[in-house]
Formats: structure tokens, C-alpha cells, sequence
């Protein structure tokens, strides 16, 4: 009989592929308890492989999250830009005369909110479509 420790406190045994929780009542876990108390050592939770293709994965994410960050960053202008045509559409506004230039001013500021929704969007959904 050879058993595998979990995460979470229980073992596997390996002959089966049945996972016996810590249960001083269940004969599972008795006769795991009598198989170390024999002298023998069930093998770890995690083999040093699997414990590096876990942390690979783990960079790997992290890594994608820095790049679409920096992708971000990259995509979108300085606050000074971005406030200054805002400020831009504000005094238009205020001095249009017209409905057709009240219009135009709010379509600028419609194309702005759709830019920044899809910021938004890209960073709730984790993906741009």
C-alpha cells in the first residue's frame, strides 16, 4: 500500500486513487494512520515538478497581466491630454449656438465615454474584443 498526502489534510491511496479525509472514524484513515505508524512515508502533496510547473504558470499570468497593463498604459494619453479636451468640449458646449454644434460637442463627448468604456470593459472582461 502506498499513499500520496493532499492539500488539505488528506491522503490518496495510490492503489485506488480514493482520497481518505482525517477521520478518526473511518477505517480508511485507520489503516493509514498504522501504515506511518509502520515506518512509512507517503509521498509528498506536490512532486519539486509539479511544484515548478505551478509556479511557471503562476509567472506566466503574472507576466500577462504587466504586459496588458503596459499595453494600457501605452494605449492611453496623459491626463494633461486627456483634461485638456475635455475642458475643449466644455467651452465648446458653452458657446455653441446651435442645436447641430450642441450635437457635434456631444458626439465628441459620446466617442470619449465609448473610449474609456472600453477600457473598462477590456479590464472587467480580461480580454478586448
Amino acid at each position: 500500500m502506498a499513499y500520496k498526502l493532499l492539500k488539505g489534510g488528506c491522503v490518496l491511496r495510490l492503489v485506488d486513487s480514493v482520497s481518505i479525509p482525517p477521520d478518526e472514524g473511518n477505517v480508511d484513515w485507520r489503516e493509514y494512520l498504522a501504515w506511518l505508524a509502520a515506518g512509512n512515508t507517503p509521498e509528498p502533496a506536490q512532486t519539486p515538478e509539479e511544484i515548478a510547473a505551478e509556479k511557471a504558470a503562476a509567472e506566466a499570468e503574472a507576466a500577462r497581466i504587466r504586459a496588458k497593463a503596459a499595453d494600457l498604459v501605452d494605449a492611453l494619453p496623459d491626463w494633461a491630454t486627456v483634461a485638456a479636451k475635455f475642458d475643449q468640449r466644455t467651452a465648446a458646449l458653452a458657446n455653441a449656438t446651435t442645436i447641430a454644434a450642441v450635437k457635434a460637442v456631444l458626439q465628441g463627448l459620446i466617442d470619449v465615454n465609448r473610449k474609456l468604456a472600453r477600457v473598462v470593459y477590456w479590464l472587467a472582461k480580461d480580454r478586448a474584443d
